[in-house]
């Protein structure tokens, strides 16, 4: 027969269970709002209402910080890299490292390749650090979507690369790289990047003349030495390996 203090505890294991179960619910429902808020970001920001999409994407990383959730966290910093890097390329800078840090940690490979591609863009953006940790951050993306054979993304590394090239002067390099980017962008069937690769790739780097080196004239995507200093002057960013909407990331994690 069951002794009283056997009897007694009984009741309190299915409590154990239900208090148990209750958290594992509401840590999936606090992970599916954070990451449905991201999502809407990003629909926020394919419709241009960047200044929404940054505040949709900011509280879900603030709720998966608060969580513990690292691969949301992830995700949202990923974003904000690519929402801060046309208006605040030193903030994308800082949330960029933040956010290399953590997909380091928790080893995801596939957020690693965005997020160096999108702190090269910043560090291309505002800086005199293009040319150095700029290109080392485009050419960390570029292997590393090779290596994990991230195709669609490869050609936003291989677009800023092939920028930096541009600016250097080094034409050939450049029209070669514009191409590579090309090809994967009609692949992927992504018009944005198609956009960018071909203005060089199909005109040449010598197709319009410009003595300052930025090769087309008054290029939309790239901006080369002597306009990062005129920026730095008015402390206004430039678009230089600008990081398209399209590649801002979705779902449960990339490809998820």
């Amino acid at each position: 027969m069951p002794n009283a203090s056997s009897c007694s505890r009984r009741p309190q294991r299915p409590k154990r269970a239900s208090s148990c179960s209750t958290g594992t619910m509401r840590r999936s429902a606090t992970e599916s709002i954070a990451h449905a808020t991201n999502t809407i970001g990003v629909a926020m920001a394919r419709s241009g209402n960047l200044d929404s999409a940054r505040a949709h994407i900011e509280r879900s990383l603030n709720a998966a910080r608060d969580s513990g959730l690292l691969d949301v966290a992830c995700r949202a910093y990923a974003n904000l890299g690519v929402l801060y890097g046309s208006v605040e390329p030193q903030r994308a800078i800082e949330v960029s490292l933040t956010g290399l840090e953590l997909a380091s940690k928790i080893g995801a490979a596939s957020l690693q390749s965005y997020i160096y591609a999108n702190l090269a863009a910043a560090y291309c953006a505002l800086t005199e650090r293009c040319d150095t940790e700029g290109l080392q951050a485009a050419r960390a993306a570029a292997d590393l979507d090779r290596e994990l054979g991230q195709l669609d993304h490869l050609a936003v590394p291989l677009i800023v690369i092939a920028q930096i090239h541009q600016c250097r002067g080094a034409l050939q390099e450049a029209q070669e790289t514009y191409r590579e980017a090309l090809a994967l962008a009609e692949k992927a069937g992504e018009p944005q990047l198609i956009l960018e690769g071909s203005q060089v790739a199909i005109d040449g780097p010598h197709g319009h003349p410009d003595p300052g080196g930025d090769v087309g004239g008054p290029h939309p995507f790239g901006v080369c030495l002597q306009d990062r200093d005129e920026a730095r002057k008015t402390r206004q960013p430039v678009a230089f390996g600008r990081v398209p909407a399209a590649v801002v990331i979705e779902g449960h994690g990339v490809g998820g």
